[in-house]
């Protein structure tokens, strides 16, 4: 929820999506482009990423193709309702993470790039 994408988009992650960097400088690519991340989560990516599946393969729809979260049924990725219920039971309120994720990171931005990239008036985007 870092950086504010769908539900959708995690639930369809395979190991390929995220690349690594060194240790100290971990790089995502979780959408198009790439974004540096927290070394923690980067390392939890990394084990997810490295870790054989365990759920028998027999009926996989597309031999090889493999997913961060797998679902229930074979060969498909854990539904968006199966991946915001395990959020919520973590505490990460989805919908709240996703609003918020723009917020913050707009607070981080000068004022003057900020309007320039929102269109917003520069004395808005100071406040």
């Amino acid at each position: 929820m870092l950086f504010g994408p769908t539900t959708e988009r995690l639930c369809h992650l395979t190991p390929e999506h995220p690349k690594f960097g060194d240790k100290h400088r971990s790089l995502g690519l979780l959408g198009r482009h790439p974004a540096l991340l927290p070394p923690r989560l980067a390392d939890l990516l990394r084990s997810l990423a490295e870790q054989p599946q365990l759920r028998p393969q027999l009926s996989r729809v597309h031999p090889g193709l493999r997913w961060l979260f797998p679902g229930m049924v074979p060969g498909n990725p854990i539904s968006t309702h199966g991946m915001t219920q395990k959020l919520n039971r973590y505490g990460i309120l989805v919908r709240t993470a996703r609003n918020a994720a723009p917020a913050a990171r707009a607070a981080d931005l000068p004022s003057s790039i900020l309007a320039d990239v929102t269109g917003m008036h520069r004395h808005t985007a100071l406040r």
